[in-house]
């Protein structure tokens, strides 16, 4: 074992990079070696620009993002965001692809030094740790309390926002210039379904979509309801579903198109005959 290896498998100190410092990165799924970045080592992090989670002054401040040791992370405990097998399948590939192009966002651990709880990418190290190989992930340090970390670790998950669908169909077409639709579901979030889906947007006439949600919004009363229910093939349920939210904007997609589908139905049912009159 190197002196790199030992220092690395003990959470050494971080070395600096600054944000408009390129950094030596391996090509697209190879991870780093041990060969050091053009960079001098790193100084101790900001002190006094933190206090309590709270940073103490206005003024801009450069962000610092070092290279950390994946043994010297670890995953926080509250972390409620869950990631199916669809979702990494992607991220892995992307991973594979692209190479981890976004620093993870950590903080010292609070209770075992030299080490770093992960607030944001546990997806990301976890797929860099396990499968692909690396040693070394590039992160973000902040010095934030209990309280500040937990809302933090929320906001990265949630504030992201939705793709509004005619912009996304738009953009999916221009890809789709010079690349197949079956590339681009490998490169995308997507599957081919919601691309051809997003695609079928284009060939709405005019003013169609503007019209469902108007419809939609005309018949919610502002009282959401959760439903629980069983089914036997949840297949075309989701199909569905999600052909109608592709039309929708704003929040709970699902659930208005749940609304305008079974509003649809009922409208299509034949008018009941009446009932008869007694003699």
């Amino acid at each position: 074992m190197t002196a790199t290896d030992r220092n690395r498998s003990r959470g050494r100190k971080p070395r600096a990079v600054a944000p408009d410092e390129p950094t030596q990165q391996a090509a697209p799924g190879v991870p780093q070696t041990d060969q050091e970045p053009a960079c001098e080592p790193a100084p101790d992090l900001p002190s006094g620009t933190v206090q309590d989670g709270v940073r103490a002054s206005l003024e801009p401040t450069r962000m610092l993002v070092v290279h950390l040791a994946v043994e010297a992370l670890e995953p926080n405990p509250w972390n409620p965001n869950r990631m199916d097998e669809r979702t990494q399948d992607k991220l892995r590939a992307y991973l594979q692809r692209e190479g981890l192009v976004q620093p993870l966002v950590v903080r010292p651990h609070p209770e075992t030094e030299d080490r770093y709880q992960i607030l944001g990418g546990f997806h990301r190290w976890q797929l860099c740790k396990n499968e692909l190989g690396y040693t070394e992930v590039p992160c973000v340090v902040l010095e934030l309390d209990d309280r500040r970390a937990k809302v933090l670790t929320v906001n990265l998950n949630e504030l992201s926002g939705d793709p509004v669908p005619h912009l996304l169909a738009e953009l999916v077409h221009d890809l789709n210039r010079d690349t197949t639709l079956d590339d681009l579901a490998t490169q995308l979030p997507y599957e081919m379904r919601q691309l051809q889906d997003s695609l079928e947007l284009l060939k709405l006439p005019d003013g169609l979509e503007l019209q469902l949600q108007r419809e939609v919004q005309e018949h919610e009363d502002g009282s959401p309801t959760s439903l629980t229910f069983v089914v036997d093939e949840a297949e075309p349920i989701s199909q569905a579903l999600e052909q109608a939210a592709g039309s929708l904007e704003g929040k709970n997609r699902r659930g208005r198109a749940l609304t305008l589908i079974c509003r649809h139905y009922l409208l299509s049912l034949p008018e009941p005959s009446p009932a008869p009159v007694e003699a």
